[in-house]
């Protein structure tokens, strides 16, 4: 029996699991650190902005990357970049510093999230690309945990950067304990002569395609972000649901996304991609519904649980579907723009949806989530008729 890609895979779900810490630490250890800072509330956004920059640079940059450097070899190195920027973090005492430290963290989370993506794409089926994801869902559930464990036996809040240090570096050993078990995919885009055969990012953006999956991934990410980040002060700022209650339903939401990732692999492969697509889209779109309306008592609720768990599978089924959707030859470059694009619809489509909470009143959330899940259904609809023409 062939162990290598069951090593390979393995070592991969450890590392999500770590690329979910830091999202899961930043919003609790923040307070803490900007007082070690003497910062005000809102400097995060500037870590945020720089965070976001290092992401889509990189993830943008897969397809180049892809086409010079094998996979693990990315890994390796977004790993390292990690490692460091953590690193800069966890000993800086000059803000500027830890900014870089910020920009490093997400730069090479951009790595191994475009770069790993592609990489289960090829190689494995829907199943282990929904329960990749689905250990990102637990590095940002133990993040938190992970701060609270550190502040109650009051240490610095340094030393939940440091613990991500040693982390990192175990993966970093894993990773070279496992090399020869990781595909060497520089070798599949070699054309019949033996030279590199190369898609400009040009050629892949001329795909209609590529423009359709990438809206896709922006709403998407959009959509869960929002949702997350919102749906607390719509509780109990506009709604005056009480902040124990509406603080265990935000949690109820991102343990469902978690939750419904894992249990839907287990039968993703059974459904065509399809029709698992338009039944999480519609789930979306009713959990929105059911979060704006409120037609019954504690239908909001269930709605926002609902929509968590709609969500859970839509982005990772479409990343497995890409090589099939555009071609295997340009999946690297176009993986890399929905990865990308899924970082600045996460940071812009939840900014937006504040300025129009602050504007219009929190209410306007449940509306607002309900458009971008259309949206997502007419776009996806819009995937399905191109995808028909360009197989005619």
């Amino acid at each position: 029996m062939n162990t290598k890609p069951q090593r390979a895979i393995t070592v991969s779900y450890l590392a999500f699991i770590v690329l979910g810490l830091y999202d899961g630490i930043l919003g609790v250890v923040w307070p803490s650190m900007r007082d070690s800072f003497g910062l005000p509330l809102d400097a995060v956004g500037i870590l945020l902005v720089f965070g976001v920059l290092g992401f889509v640079l990189v993830s943008f940059g897969n397809g180049w990357l892809a086409g010079r450097f094998s996979t693990i070899n990315i890994f390796l190195m977004s790993a390292i970049v990690r490692t460091v920027g953590f690193s800069i973090i966890a000993l800086s005492t000059i803000w500027p510093v830890v900014i870089l430290g910020g920009f490093l963290i997400s730069a090479g989370a951009g790595g191994i999230d475009a770069g790993l993506n592609t990489y289960v794409a090829r190689h494995y089926r829907a199943r282990q690309m929904n329960w990749l994801h689905a250990n990102f869902g637990v590095g940002a559930t133990l993040g938190p945990l992970l701060v609270g464990g550190t502040l109650a036996l009051n240490l610095s809040w340094r030393w939940s950067f440091a613990a991500v240090v040693i982390l990192q570096i175990i993966i970093i050993g894993l990773l070279l304990i496992t090399y020869s078990s990781w595909e060497n995919d520089v070798e599949e885009q070699k054309d019949d002569t033996g030279g590199v055969k190369k898609v400009g990012f040009g050629a892949t953006l001329r795909l209609p395609l590529v423009w359709m999956g990438v809206g896709l991934f922006f709403l998407t990410t959009g959509t869960e972000l929002s949702a997350g980040q919102w749906a607390f002060p719509l509780f109990t700022e506009a709604r005056e649901v009480a902040e124990g209650t509406a603080s265990v339903w935000v949690s109820v939401y991102w343990g469902s996304f978690t939750l419904g990732r894992f249990l839907l692999g287990f039968i993703v492969d059974r459904l065509s991609p399809k029709l698992f697509m338009r039944l999480s889209l519609g789930g979306v779109v009713l959990g929105a519904l059911l979060l704006w309306t409120r037609p019954l008592p504690y239908a909001d609720f269930v709605g926002l649980a609902f929509a968590g768990f709609a969500l859970a599978s839509i982005f990772p089924i479409l990343i497995a579907t890409t090589p099939e959707r555009v071609g295997r030859e340009h999946a690297a470059n176009a993986i890399g723009f929905q990865v990308a694009a899924a970082g600045l619809g996460g940071a812009l489509l939840t900014g937006l949806a504040g300025v129009l909470a602050d504007s219009v009143g929190l209410e306007v959330l449940g509306p607002y989530l309900v458009g971008t899940s259309a949206l997502m259904v007419l776009l996806y609809e819009g995937v399905i008729f191109l995808s028909k023409r360009r197989r005619a």
